[in-house]
Order: structure tokens, then sequence, then C-alpha cells
């Protein structure tokens, strides 16, 4: 895979091959996006909005890691799509499959906590 890091203020993601068979498959919000991560001080989401492909399913997948389930680990895109967030330049990506993760801060010696947008 390619060396493409995309990052959206507190989410990067990455082109991977494949899906860990231990992740398990999420659902999508209620209004049909797929969030990738909430902004812990806005409430906003990095997310692929409702897009259905013509036999009705999802164009967006994700998985989660099961020593974490409360964060999205991979996303797997039918189609190419926009990551959108109200405060961030969307990103088109390429169809296919991709690590999310979030980066962390140093304050300190002592103190690692993930960014927050």
């Amino acid at each position: 895979m390619s060396k493409i890091i995309i990052r959206q203020g507190d989410v990067l993601l990455q082109p991977v091959e494949s899906i860990p068979a231990q992740f398990k498959e999420g659902k999508l919000d209620s209004d049909g996006s797929a969030t990738l991560a909430h902004g812990e001080v806005t409430g906003h989401r990095h997310r692929f909005e409702r897009q259905m492909d013509m036999d009705g399913s999802a164009l967006s997948t994700v998985f989660f890691h099961p020593s974490a389930p409360h964060e999205v680990a991979r996303v797997q895109l039918k189609a190419p799509q926009a990551l959108v967030h109200e405060e961030h330049t969307a990103h088109e990506l390429k169809a296919g499959t991709w690590r999310v993760s979030r980066p962390y801060e140093y304050e300190g010696a002592e103190l690692i906590r993930m960014v927050e947008d």
C-alpha cells in the first residue's frame, strides 16, 4: 500500500490491505452516516454521510477492534466518498479499506492525551 495519510482534525486514515478477522462490524448511525469519531468538545462527527448503493446496501462499513469497542479501527468504502466534519475541509477518499486512528499529544513526561476537536 502507499504511504498516504489523511488527517482531518483528530482523525487519521491510512489505506490498508484488509480487515483482521477478529474485528467486529459496526452499525450505521440513525441518519445512515458512518461515523469515525465524535468531537469531544463540539459534538460534531467525522463521518461519511448517508450514501446508499443501488442495491440499498451501505457504501461505508465501520469495524471495531474487540479490545477497543468504543473506537472505529477500520472503515471499508465500496465507492469513493467524502469524509466530512463541520469544522474541517472535506476529504475525498478512494474506495477500499482504511485504518482509522487518533493522534495523541504529549504534555510533559507523564501526561499523554488524545487530541480533541
